[in-house]
């Protein structure tokens, strides 16, 4: 799960940089389909971005950061004051 804070007035660039690159990292992932959006209950005038990659570890995830597909997909990271990236799994409990 990942949030990513965008700089002031970089949220179309930064939504333009993923639309191009998103296949990059959609084709890494294995475990099935990524999602996120832009967060609608923002605080302030802050745009946040939220992602969801359902990798199948912790590894697989940062075996893509070592990718020639990472350089290219993280291009979108130049419109970014931040990010706050969290890994989960389920239970079945």
């Amino acid at each position: 799960m990942g949030r990513h804070f965008i700089k002031d007035g970089q949220r179309e660039n930064f939504q333009n940089a993923f639309d191009e690159n998103q296949a990059k990292l959609q084709d890494y992932v294995t475990e099935g389909m990524i999602g996120g959006g832009w967060r609608v209950d923002k605080e302030g005038e802050k745009e946040e971005w939220f992602l969801m990659c359902p990798w199948n570890s912790v590894e697989q995830h940062l075996d893509f950061a070592k990718t020639e597909d990472f350089q290219k997909y993280a291009r979108s990271e130049d419109h970014l004051d931040g990010a706050d990236i969290k890994h989960a799994k389920l239970l079945d409990i």
